[in-house]
């Protein structure tokens, strides 16, 4: 009898036909240089000895502009030099475009070298945002979503640990395989993915806002964090977009008015707090207007979707907050800002867990990423009823954990937040949740029982995966209710 869990078998490198080349002398260089020239388009990625745009060191670039064909161009210290000056035209015109995956990076790592990135940029990490902003964006989930197909993990390369080499320590062979990897991979990601953009009308906020923003934010943080040019940045940004109204709120947010009113077409409205904002926009939108959130961490804007919309959302990408400072007590440490603060690391090895509702007199709200991932001692966690959200993997693999209750202030649970808890047993949810995330229960094997709100109405892919002893609990009629319907889950209503 065949396991209903089982997944479908995914591609990979040793299984798809492709040609990934080498460019090893002056002579193909400027042969693939050639060939990207005619192209109107190509994706590229660079490859370093570390995450250091500043102090690390480029060991190579890789190119795409077909699917399944990819070059590698490797760098040291005989050759930098030669491959920067004959890529640097490429990279420069203005004519031809560019594909990467957090495409910021790579162009950091190149204007530090003298080469700046220039004409339409497409990052596919972006456009999935914009597509599924609640789902993971890095590339090898995105392969295996799309292209059903499972990238090299870099770990098979360079290692864990403390035994971790740095790329320029591996062989050519092998680097060769997983760069040229990486740029075919997320062209197409970008073949797949923009034309589901087009499709829902969203390229126009794609090229107006987020793709400048990307320059801006590279800016940002070459330039250190000089928080009056990085808001007037801003400003010039909404400025040139097509935007109707802008409206803005919080003390360095009159920079933004200021530069923004430069556009005489553009609505432009300031208000120094959240309250007032959330008051004007109510009085402003109408049903069919298309709402943009774009904000640092600090300004909680998931809180003013909530109070307007009665629905959550949460942004994954890097924040910005030129006010945040760290503070720690005996068990946790967190990250605090203007006015609010998030659970960052457990400390000790203490069984149960009792997460304060306050800090430095600031609400705790959220708990990060991975911060019980792992945990072997963690056996039950007390959450404060100012918390509002559990971030991706917060408690993954928390082996002795075995019964949840969330306080009403909560309402979303990130992608695979509890996944693979072995012994979770008992998950109660209560009234004020609105969304579950991607794999957020999943392989959780012990789980026998999960009582969902009516509040609930977004419930990720794969949510429950393997989760063969669950019965979900809820209202007769609830969206829970549909779901585990939909997905051969036994339901009991309560």
């Amino acid at each position: 009898m065949g396991d209903l869990f089982a997944q479908p078998a995914l591609a990979t490198v040793k299984n798809v036909a492709h040609q990934y080349h080498v460019v090893s002398d002056q002579h193909d260089l400027q042969a693939l240089v050639d060939r990207l020239s005619a192209s109107k388009l190509f994706c590229f990625d660079t490859e370093t000895t570390g995450l250091d745009v500043f102090g690390d060191r480029l060991v190579g670039l890789s190119f795409a502009v077909e699917p399944h064909e990819a070059w590698y161009i490797p760098c040291d210290r005989t050759n930098i030099e030669a491959v920067l000056t004959t890529l640097k035209p490429l990279f420069e015109n203005a004519e031809i475009a560019k594909v990467g995956q957090n495409i910021k990076f790579d162009l950091m790592v190149l204007r530090r070298l003298g080469i700046t990135i220039r004409g339409r940029m497409y990052d596919t990490m972006i456009l999935h945002y914009l597509l599924d902003p609640e789902s993971r964006h890095n590339m090898n989930a995105l392969a295996e979503k799309y292209l059903n197909y499972k990238p090299i993990e870099i770990e098979t390369l360079i290692g864990k640990g403390s035994k971790q080499l740095t790329m320029d320590l591996v062989n050519v062979e092998r680097v060769k395989e997983y760069a040229a990897e990486d740029a075919d991979v997320t062209l197409q990601l970008k073949q797949a993915l923009y034309p589901m953009i087009e499709q829902i009308g969203l390229q126009h906020l794609y090229f107006e806002i987020e793709e400048p923003m990307i320059a801006v934010l590279a800016d940002i943080k070459e330039g250190g964090a000089d928080v009056v040019e990085y808001h007037r940045q801003v400003g010039r940004a909404a400025a040139a977009s097509q935007f109707n109204a802008l409206f803005c709120y919080g003390d360095d947010a009159r920079y933004i008015a200021e530069e923004a009113r430069a556009n005489a077409a553009l609505d432009v409205h300031y208000f120094p707090t959240k309250a007032e904002l959330i008051d004007a926009l109510r009085a402003y939108i109408r049903e069919q207007d298309l709402l943009l959130f774009k904000g640092s961490h600090s300004m909680e804007l998931e809180d003013v979707v909530d109070k307007l919309f009665g629905t959550w959302y949460h942004e994954e990408f890097e924040r910005y907050d030129f006010k945040t400072r760290e503070f720690k007590t005996k068990d946790l440490a967190f990250r605090l800002y203007t006015d609010h603060a998030v659970v960052t690391k457990k400390l000790t090895t203490v069984a149960d867990v009792e997460i304060p509702a306050c800090v430095e007199e600031l609400p705790v709200t959220g708990i990060e990423r991975s911060v019980f991932s792992g945990s072997k001692y963690t056996e039950s966690v007390t959450f404060p009823d100012t918390l509002t959200n559990i971030r991706y993997c917060a408690f993954y693999k928390t082996s002795k954990l075995e019964n949840v209750k969330t306080p009403p202030s909560l309402r979303i649970i990130d992608n695979s937040a509890f996944s693979t808890c072995a012994n979770l047993r008992t998950v109660e949810i209560a009234e004020g949740c609105t969304h579950l995330g991607y794999r957020a229960f999943g392989n959780c094997k012990a789980l026998e029982k999960i009582t969902i709100p009516a509040t609930v109405r977004q419930i990720g892919g794969e949510c429950f995966l393997n989760c063969e002893k669950l019965t979900i609990h809820g209202k007769a009629g609830s969206y829970a209710q549909q779901y585990a319907r939909g997905h051969g889950i036994p339901f009991c209503a309560e």
